[in-house]
């Protein structure tokens, strides 16, 4: 294996020199504090406190002051490793990592990273890493400068990828803000003429929709798909797909829906099993309620409005408990809820606004993942 990176800036030549971590790293583990002394929010006068999982709350003593990487010891997240830089408190399920002599800190923290140092850990219940067992680690480094120019670009890429998450955070809260006020009715639309909208009204969910209860085998017009959370009628993935299981499925029958229904798991509501069917004709389990939007209602307006989790409250009041555990939202019972609604046009205006501050979250969201990609394709190619 030669020990030279496949990307390298030009003014850098030579092989890489294999050492062992203890040779180019100080670790040792932090310190024991009480679960009492920690608190859940920062205040004046506090310090931000890492364990084993990351950031644990905030105390009132440090125990560090500067730049470090910390390891995580013991714990679910065991190997995970993090950049700190301040003053902070470790506790003695974090080891903390500290540069000799001229190395790069922060050039060890990615190459630290790299390493899936998870894979080191022993112990079955409480997985753990021992710092004697990471001291004698071994991998390529260069010299300290070229360690301290890779360092600086690759921070340059994660500054961008945090000022894109940042962008995209403020534009989810920008329209969490909004819908608000558009459902409060504190924002009301104006029609093209610029005149008032007529006032919402009070309906029951069966003026919008009805229940729509097609049973039948899986066929190619209606595939057998997947209802993943947050993510509404999707194909199957091999985590999802159980199909496998089950010995003979010829003439099982699934519930059919088609583009634009309703659909909900009364069981799962408040982790993302509701939503609309933006797929197609598709086959799902029965275990679904499915529900079809009446024409006279705008689809996109529909979604936003059944998604929210003040609708989700009024359909919680009516879950009922069934047998093993189970709950049950009965396809009446939520028919029967009532909510406001303004006239379709309204309903396209909204529509159209919220659609518009979507494409943008999409567009940053799809920004975010491009730099990831490119950050990853780098350290593959700039590191041995």
């Amino acid at each position: 294996m030669s020990a030279v990176p496949k990307l390298r800036f030009p003014e850098f030549e030579g092989e890489w020199q294999e050492s062992s971590l203890s040779s180019v790293v100080s670790m040792k583990s932090g310190n024991f504090i009480r679960a009492a002394e920690i608190f859940d929010a920062s205040e004046e006068g506090t310090y931000p406190c890492f364990g084993g999982n990351g950031l644990r709350g905030y105390v009132q003593t440090c125990n560090h002051d500067g730049k470090y990487v910390l390891i995580g010891r013991q714990g679910a997240l065991c190997g995970n490793v993090l950049l700190v830089d301040g003053s902070f408190y470790a506790t003695e399920h974090a080891v903390v990592t500290e540069a000799k002599s001229r190395n790069d800190i922060t050039w060890l923290y990615y190459q630290l990273d790299r390493m899936n140092l998870n894979q080191y850990s022993t112990g079955l219940a409480q997985p753990g890493l021992s710092v004697s067992n990471l001291n004698n680690l071994s991998n390529f480094f260069p010299p300290p400068p070229e360690q301290q120019k890779i360092a600086a670009f690759l921070s340059s890429v994660d500054k961008k990828i945090d000022l894109l998450r940042q962008k995209k955070d403020a534009l989810e809260l920008y329209k969490k803000g909004l819908m608000q006020k558009i459902f409060s009715q504190e924002i009301r639309f104006k029609q093209d003429d610029g005149s008032d909208f007529p006032d919402w009204i009070l309906v029951k969910m069966s003026k919008l929709m009805s229940e729509r209860n097609d049973q039948a085998p899986q066929s190619v017009d209606y595939p057998l798909m997947a209802f993943m959370a947050y993510k509404g009628v999707a194909p199957k993935g091999d985590r999802y797909d159980r199909s496998f299981l089950v010995k003979d499925e010829k003439g099982k029958k699934y519930k059919k829906t088609e583009l634009g229904d309703f659909i909900y798991s009364s069981n799962n509501l408040e982790t993302g099993s509701i939503g609309m069917n933006s797929f197609g004709r598709a086959s799902i389990s029965p275990v679904y309620s499915i529900f079809r939007i009446h024409s006279d209602h705008d689809f996109t307006f529909m979604s936003v409005l059944l998604s929210r989790p003040e609708f989700i409250y009024k359909m919680v009041q009516y879950r009922q408990g069934v047998v093993y555990g189970q709950w049950r939202i009965h396809e009446r019972d939520f028919l029967n809820i009532e909510q406001e609604i303004p006239s379709l046009s309204e309903q396209k205006k909204i529509a159209f606004f919220l659609s518009a501050i979507d494409s943008k979250i999409q567009k940053t969201s799809a920004q975010v993942e491009q730099m990831e990609t490119f950050k990853k394709g780098l350290l593959q190619q700039m590191f041995v």
